[in-house]
């Protein structure tokens, strides 16, 4: 009997701890209440030294401080984004209500690269119960949305209301377009409005408040109207852990991860492999490489750059070898290659621009143009850097140039330098054999969201006439679906601050980059404020995951077979090459250009210049084939292994001299007791 009433008890204790509800639900206004309940103990002198850390961090750090000022793009609002922030009161406020004008503040100067997110926030979630979903209807795009997980989480009626709408075609959302107030559901914080779409319609459904505080009014009344006028009025939910839960969730901002959503249908989480796609090469779902031997394509899904060993702050050196083993595997074919870059945020530059090498050896104009920000000379005295004029290595780049925006504005920068990454890649690659693959035999589907070194990567082949840039998803409004959006976003690399005793992630743009065609005009304009529109807009409306597989790669072999006839006559720069084009300068090479009736224009005596042979560079200025002296004559080489070689010598003497040092302070403890 004693067994029996053990095992029951066990069974009632087994029952409880797996099925009681950790978290609470609660409206948002419920939920902000609770928040500042919590952080009460934030005192008036916290917000101020919280305030003036972010203040300083901007000041020292942010690239584009002055330029905002006085944007080049004057449909862009001038923010005088250190003012907004000193402006901010603290007196008597609340925890929510700091992290919202913070967060306002930041994100007007609508740079998708400049972020702040409150770690303490990120364990309340906000949700509804349906996803929504783009459907195309006799060529006009509807939204609608499906049923999720969360139903259970309404009162009975509002389950109701919900179930009975399902499979219905949506009008207005708050008295908008459907898709505008998905574009609007987070503020205006980006320039490109397409990429604004793109990540809101991932998460106007669900999300964090660490992320987007929003207030009462946007989470709350949602009135929905249907093409058959019925109507829906819904709000959002919350979910906070219980209070007396303890380690639920980790409020560390750096194992933060956002398809973690413990109450979400798993089923609607983007990238669940639903088909069972067997991919050659898989990199912890960050990167994905497929030949298709039925399609004749090669295939790369990509969703980072940011390759890093989960174990510690090194490299994992199997991101070398995946790399190296798709570089074998895309040249033992001729098929075209497809590239879907979804979500993209960067990562790492290394590696966007062997990515480059290894769609086309060819391009060798892979050195992005670069310049730190210029107002603290004394850091820029320690930067070391690759001077592509003089082929040497410095460690000074504390020589200014100054680029005036108006009487009252001036960019303050460092010199223009290039990446070096070039010629180590060239290293890299040098015993594989490869095959060429002709511009418009690459293919580059671009979300519009994809920034920082993502940017870089699309924007660099996009400048440089080396890929076909198709556009997927963005608004898909009758009046926007049309519009050529840019092809990626704030293509900066970027320095992170986080403050551990708040648990505030704060992210900022350091470094910019620039188009080739403006470095000889006198006000240098940064990417950043350039658009680079895309070749083709698909009519593709939702995120990739393998289900899609089919969807994308079938998309992407039409505008193969177009480019072959077709082309993009707003795009002088991608060229259709061709063997028959004669240069005088015989270290050039390219082919035909696209007709103002979008077509190619085959006349050979009026074929441009591409890219160039071996030891050149393709100079898109001038459009001629300049010498690559530090490559061709050698010195490059000879001192990029003598650099690296002094460097590891010193870094093993400092290892020596580190363990000496440890051994002794040990011995000396050890007298010491």
């Amino acid at each position: 009997m004693k067994s029996i009433l053990i095992i029951i008890f066990l069974i009632f204790k087994i029952k409880f701890i797996y099925c009681e509800i950790p978290y609470d639900i609660l409206s948002i206004d419920e939920a902000i209440d609770r928040i500042n309940t919590e952080n009460q103990n934030i005192l008036s002198v916290d917000y101020s030294n919280i305030k003036k850390e972010i203040i300083q961090n901007i000041t020292d750090n942010y690239i584009y401080l002055e330029i905002v000022k006085e944007p080049p793009n004057k449909n862009i609002t001038k923010i005088d984004l250190i003012e907004k922030l000193n402006n901010i009161d603290i007196n008597n406020i609340k925890y929510y209500d700091f992290f919202t004008k913070i967060f306002l503040s930041i994100s007007s100067v609508l740079d998708s690269n400049l972020i702040i997110q409150f770690g303490k926030l990120f364990k309340y979630q906000y949700f509804l119960p349906f996803n929504y979903q783009v459907k195309e209807e006799n060529g006009i795009n509807y939204l609608y949305y499906v049923l999720n997980g969360n139903m259970n989480f309404y009162d009975n009626q509002t389950q109701q209301n919900v179930f009975a709408n399902k499979d219905k075609k949506i009008k207005k959302i708050n008295n908008k377009d459907p898709f505008d107030y998905i574009e609007e559901f987070t503020g205006n914080i980006y320039k490109n409005k397409h990429a604004q779409y793109t990540i809101n319609f991932r998460q106007v459904c669900g999300g964090y408040l660490g992320k987007y505080p929003f207030n009462s009014s946007t989470l709350n009344n949602i009135a929905i109207e249907f093409v058959d006028g019925s109507n829906l009025k819904i709000d959002y939910k919350i979910a906070a852990p219980k209070k007396n839960l303890k380690n639920f969730i980790n409020n560390d901002i750096y194992s933060f991860n956002e398809n973690n959503f413990y109450f979400l249908d798993k089923g609607n989480i983007q990238n669940v492999n639903l088909n069972d796609i067997k991919w050659d090469y898989n990199y912890l779902n960050l990167t994905k490489y497929k030949m298709d031997e039925e399609k004749k394509v090669n295939v790369i899904y990509q969703r980072s750059f940011q390759y890093m060993n989960p174990l510690n702050i090194n490299f994992d050196e199997n991101i070398f070898i995946f790399f190296k083993n798709i570089s074998k595997s895309i040249n033992l074919n001729t098929y075209p290659i497809i590239i879907i870059e979804d979500l993209n945020s960067g990562g790492i530059l290394f590696f966007s621009s062997l990515l480059k090498k290894i769609l086309n050896h060819k391009i060798i104009n892979t050195k992005n143009k670069l310049s730190i920000n210029g107002r603290d000379k004394n850091k820029l005295k320690k930067a070391t850097y690759y001077d592509t004029e003089t082929c040497e290595f410095k460690s000074d780049l504390s020589d200014i140039k100054e680029d005036k925006y108006s009487k009252e504005t001036i960019h303050k920068r460092t010199k223009i330098f290039s990446e070096i990454n070039y010629y180590i890649i060239e290293k890299f690659l040098e015993d594989i054999q490869k095959i060429e693959r002709k511009p418009t035999e690459i293919i580059i589907f671009t979300d519009a969201f994809s920034n920082g070194i993502t940017s870089f990567f699309i924007k660099d082949l996009q400048e440089t006439g080396n890929a076909i840039i198709i556009g997927y998803n963005g608004n898909p409004s009758e009046n926007k679906k049309k519009e050529k959006f840019d092809s990626s976003q704030s293509p900066s690399q970027s320095i992170s601050f986080y403050n551990e005793k708040y648990q505030i992630y704060l992210q900022i743009p350091n470094f910019e980059s620039f188009d080739d065609s403006y470095k000889h005009k006198e006000n240098i304009i940064p990417r950043e404020y350039i658009i680079n529109p895309i070749d083709e807009r698909s009519s593709i409306y939702t995120f990739y995951d393998d289900s899609k597989y089919l969807i994308f790669i079938n998309e992407g072999l039409k505008y193969f077979e177009k480019y072959k006839k077709e082309c993009n006559k707003d795009n002088k720069k991608l060229l259709l090459l061709n063997d028959k084009c004669i240069f005088k300068d015989k270290n050039s090479k390219g082919g035909f250009s696209c007709n103002d009736n979008g077509l190619w224009n085959e006349d050979i005596n009026k074929c441009k210049v591409s890219y160039c042979v071996e030891g050149y560079i393709f100079d898109t200025f001038n459009q001629t084939c300049v010498p690559d002296l530090c490559w061709k004559n050698g010195k490059f080489k000879d001192k990029v292994f003598i650099f690296l070689f002094v460097v590891s010598i010193i870094f093993l003497v400092l290892l020596v001299l580190a363990f000496f040092y440890v051994c002794f302070l040990k011995y000396n403890n050890g007298n010491n007791i």
